[in-house]
């Protein structure tokens, strides 16, 4: 059986992007990796992230907002920045494999079949996890 690799996702509050993230891994792709988020300054979990999730039939137990500096003795086999800022401003990075960079913008409006831009971040990330070469 192959380990599992180790993902950290990290944004600036660590409350929506790298939230959904962690937890579509998690709940989508969790027999060949393990997700956990970080910001730089966290700010608490969106309740409209976590909506949009259970929507889709992901699970969000336990989600809390973490700092980097929580998860500084573990080591990551990857690291992806889902925004620039985050990126700009990280002085520590726990990782022993490569740092990725997936820019992901939160969408602010309803497209015309009424998803929410959280629900259409949601979809996004999907996307993005069954087409990128870096989770195959």
């Amino acid at each position: 059986m192959q380990e599992k690799r180790e993902i950290l996702f990290i944004c600036t509050y660590n409350s929506v992007r790298s939230q959904m993230a962690e937890s579509i891994i998690n709940s989508r792709y969790s027999e060949r990796f393990h997700a956990d988020s970080a910001g730089l300054i966290p700010g608490g979990v969106d309740q409209c992230a976590i909506s949009a999730l259970k929507k889709r039939g992901i699970d969000t137990t336990g989600l809390r907002s973490k700092s980097l500096g929580e998860l500084a003795d573990k080591k990551y086999d990857q690291i992806i920045f889902l925004c620039e800022n985050a990126l700009l401003n990280t002085a520590y990075l726990p990782v022993q494999g490569r740092v990725e960079c997936r820019f992901v913008s939160v969408p602010s409006a309803k497209r015309s079949d009424g998803l929410s831009g959280y629900e259409i971040l949601a979809e996004i990330l999907e996307n993005m996890f069954e087409s990128d070469p870096l989770f195959h």
